[in-house]
């Protein structure tokens, strides 16, 4: 046998990781993952019209920033200026001191300082620095339409940057798109050392809240007003949801929360019986079409046994 050939490799080529058909033909130079040429520029593409543009890393992970020289080499020339322009734009959006003119026509920007009184550098426009609103010595209007608007959307301001922050649905933990500051949004202090008990005001294991308490002390006693208490329930969980993310139904619960769990008030102890009665009566049913087949072959071959 010869065993020279063993030496040559099995595999000529170097499968592209991420579309799985070309073969790799683009050496990264800092990391040196191989990819198809085809793949690298679709994902730098997309990373760029997403305006992605300050860390593009690896498309395998967090192993190394591209550089703007083999961006450049990749995209073509229309893509590099929207690259260059977003990542003057993101660069400039970085500080937390930022923040951009709130005149429709103006392309000006300021930064604070020692005040929340900026002026645009173009237009010399005077704004607030919290409310981006028009210069104001007192606290922020809670009349303006920018607040009416902020209470009915659910947003708030990042606690690090403040930038405008709207929740639209998950859990509280937060993430801020310009800072990367992560936050609780109930309490707003920050999640490398927040404590979700002591967010829920429960300071201690034995110190809970009297809600907590009467809810242990009386569920069996509520238990029959499931319905009712499930509608409260629904409207807490569906708060932080902008409305047109919302069903119908859900919008009408968010409504008239309290109305529907008044009227299912009387409704829900029968209700909730008789899901008990057909819950017990579908049991049975299913132990009987389980035990059918047994009797079936018991009978059918009993007289087969000595």
């Amino acid at each position: 046998m010869d065993y020279s050939e063993l030496t040559t490799p099995l595999i000529s080529s170097i499968t592209c990781p991420i579309c799985l058909v070309n073969q790799a033909d683009y050496t990264i130079p800092n990391c040196e993952h191989i990819f198809c040429t085809s793949c690298l520029i679709s994902y730098l593409n997309t990373k760029i019209q997403e305006a992605e543009v300050l860390q593009i890393t690896c498309p395998i992970g967090n192993c190394g920033i591209l550089s703007k020289e083999l961006i450049q080499n990749l995209v073509s020339s229309e893509v590099f200026t929207k690259y260059n322009e977003f990542y003057e734009k993101k660069s400039l959006e970085a500080s937390i001191y930022f923040r951009w003119c709130p005149q429709p026509s103006c392309k000006g920007h300021s930064v604070y300082e020692t005040s929340n009184k900026l002026i645009c550098n173009t237009c010399s426009y005077e704004f607030c620095f919290l409310c981006s609103e028009k210069w104001h010595k007192n606290k922020c209007r809670n009349e303006s339409d920018f607040f009416k608007w902020k209470n009915a959307k659910q947003v708030k301001l990042c606690p690090n940057c403040k930038v405008k922050i709207q929740k639209n649905g998950g859990c509280p933990h937060m993430s801020c798109g310009k800072c990367s500051y992560r936050f609780c949004w109930r309490c707003e202090k920050s999640l490398d050392d927040h404590n979700d008990y002591v967010c829920l005001g429960i300071n201690n294991w034995y110190d809970l809240p009297l809600w907590i308490i009467a809810m242990i002390i009386f569920s069996p006693l509520l238990f029959p007003f499931t319905f009712s208490i499930m509608v409260i329930v629904l409207h807490q969980l569906n708060e932080y949801n902008a409305e047109d993310e919302r069903s119908w139904l859900e919008n009408f619960v968010f409504r008239h929360p309290y109305l529907i769990a008044l009227i299912l008030l009387p409704l829900s102890p029968p209700l909730i019986a008789l899901i008990i009665v057909l819950s017990i009566i579908g049991i049975s049913f299913a132990g009987a079409a389980t035990l059918l087949p047994y009797k079936n072959n018991q009978n059918l071959y009993g007289d087969w046994c000595f």
